[in-house]
């Protein structure tokens, strides 16, 4: 009888190591893929942001339909057709 607990034991040791291994081999695989994920992530945000912004001096809308000035700042009168970015 205390043979077969012994084994009983071993085997219940040996499940715990395999889960652990097969744990952080997930875990690692995991990150892997969150960092891989993560790097992608970014260069999309990096490219949105990289858009090319009209210069100081080029036309422009004030609620931002035509573009976005450079300088964040887009002068245009109530009866003008466009604005001019300053």
């Amino acid at each position: 009888m205390r043979a077969r607990e012994a084994r009983g034991e071993e085997n219940a040791k040996k499940e715990k190591s395999a889960v652990f291994t097969t744990d952080v081999r997930g875990e690692i695989h995991n990150m892997k893929l969150f960092y891989f994920l993560f790097v992608v992530i970014m260069a999309v945000l990096g490219f949105q942001t990289a858009e090319a912004c009209i210069p100081n001096g080029g036309k422009c809308q004030a609620n931002g339909s035509a573009g976005n000035c450079c300088s964040g700042f887009c002068y245009q009168q109530p009866n003008w057709k466009d604005g001019d970015c300053r």
